[in-house]
């Protein structure tokens, strides 16, 4: 039929290649569409697309997780499943390399995996995101057993760490036993009597205990400073003490002014002229007492006032408290004795 009066346009999805008046228009076939009327052809289906009805104006996408490689394809069966461990997150695929590995820190567990809601879900085509406290440093994974656990002394709270780099270590003053953490709230602080410069333990081993002359009653101390002083008169006698109670009393005969002793042999003994009883002294001048008039003590580290402030001799006295020396003991003037 040649333009005029009378001739029909073919509909789209139809054609006619003869011209004929008398010959009507015929369904495009499987494997072909057309979009448009008046057409003396169909057109195939391009690879990645088929159709398996006849006068179609379109072709079915092979959809996402799988492609196509035939043209003018008249089945679904045509189109094939993306390796498992790849995904195809396009409508349109035409090669298998058009199939992508699953990115590090992913994982497709199912071979063909063209679920809209693990494409929404992870932004990936179907490909699932290693769970928190994991990580993937591989592409192409197929099972989330190639999702590793974040080493002791580490955690994550987020899904998809393509490194163990990424996995965020614990802080100083705290330290991880275990491996999988997926909150920092999995971190353990270091106990008392300890502390820790450094991040990433993986042990409670590796918090160091309290120097000599400290200790500490807190938790998760980053700083040996973090470690309080032993108090004056007081000796830090030994490392990781956790309480101002465990710092030991100097002994009786000195005392110290100076906080956060080591040693005992660090405490000052108190000077000649005076003794003390007592243990624990912070001050010489209100804890060593002096010997009283009539007595000397010319050693330090006195303890006792009948043991070690010596009377003086016979017929001899001192005039002043805190006699130091035998010297400080003076004969009785002319006309008087001593009772």
């Amino acid at each position: 039929c040649t333009s005029g009066a009378g001739c029909q346009d073919c509909p789209a999805g139809q054609y006619d290649d003869d011209g004929s008046a008398t010959t009507s228009c015929k369904n495009c076939e499987v494997g072909q569409f057309q979009p448009e009327a008046a057409h003396i052809a169909c057109i195939d289906c391009e690879a990645g697309k088929y159709q398996n009805a006849e006068g179609q104006q379109s072709c079915i996408a092979c959809g996402r997780g799988r492609y196509g490689a035939a043209a003018a394809a008249t089945l679904a069966s045509s189109c094939i499943a993306c390796d498992q461990g790849t995904y195809a997150e396009h409508d349109v695929n035409n090669l298998a390399s058009d199939c992508q590995p699953c990115a590090a820190g992913r994982y497709d567990p199912s071979g063909v995996d063209d679920s809209d809601v693990l494409i929404a879900a992870t932004g990936a085509g179907g490909c699932s995101s290693c769970p928190t406290g994991t990580y993937n440093s591989l592409s192409g994974s197929v099972d989330m057993s190639a999702c590793q656990s974040c080493p002791a002394g580490k955690y994550s709270a987020v899904v998809g760490l393509d490194s163990q780099f990424n996995c965020i270590a614990c802080g100083a003053g705290k330290y991880g036993s275990t491996s999988g953490a997926t909150a920092e709230t999995q971190c353990i602080d270091c106990p008392v009597g300890t502390y820790s410069k450094n991040k990433e333990l993986v042990s409670v081993t590796l918090c160091k205990p309290c120097p000599l002359g400290r200790y500490s009653s807190e938790t998760g101390n980053t700083q040996d400073t973090d470690c309080m002083a032993c108090a004056t008169g007081k000796v830090g006698w030994r490392t990781g003490l956790n309480s101002s109670e465990q710092c030991i009393d100097c002994p009786a005969g000195t005392y110290s002014e100076t906080e956060g002793l080591a040693r005992i042999s660090d405490c000052v003994d108190c000077p000649t002229g005076r003794w003390s009883n007592k243990t624990g002294v912070k001050m010489m001048t209100l804890g060593c007492d002096l010997c009283p008039k009539g007595r000397f003590q010319n050693t330090t580290g006195a303890t006792s006032l009948e043991g070690d402030c010596k009377r003086c001799p016979q017929g001899r006295t001192s005039q002043k408290i805190g006699a130091d020396r035998l010297d400080d003991c003076i004969m009785c003037p002319p006309g008087k004795f001593l009772d």
